[in-house]
């Protein structure tokens, strides 16, 4: 698989399906790839981007809790989508050692952008809207 970065561009109620969805853009293209999401994953994702609207921030590190990550480095967040369904994988380094940890989408999304971890998303996964840029 070939791997493409991304960054969040927005997240928003989508009237046509009446769900939430996170839209990443690859960072080289005007291509794009919604995740729609239930209103509180969303929220999630909200509470990092506008911390001062939604208050003190909970922190996401909780789903981590019995894995050893002390001294690791939060690298990248890796999204598939496999068989319709999206998979998110958070890659720690430590000196010459990586762990991933595989999680759910939202709080992977927030604590990648929290940490300012870069974003990869799989090529194939990205729709492309017609605009040039």
């Amino acid at each position: 698989m070939t791997y493409t970065e991304a960054m969040i561009d927005s997240v928003r109620y989508a009237k046509v399906n009446g769900k939430w969805v996170t839209i990443l853009k690859r960072t080289d293209a005007a291509e794009y790839f919604p995740i729609y999401m239930s209103a509180s994953e969303a929220n999630i994702i909200k509470k990092e981007l506008i911390p001062d609207r939604w208050g003190k921030l909970w922190g996401y590190e909780k789903f981590i809790i019995g894995r050893d990550i002390s001294g690791h480095d939060l690298g990248s967040l890796i999204i598939d989508e496999l068989d319709g369904n999206i998979h998110a994988r958070l890659v720690f380094h430590k000196e010459n050692s990586t762990m991933e940890i595989e999680c759910p989408i939202a709080g992977a999304i927030a604590l990648a952008y929290k940490k300012k971890a870069r974003i990869y998303v799989e090529e194939s996964s990205f729709y492309n809207t017609g605009d040039t840029e």
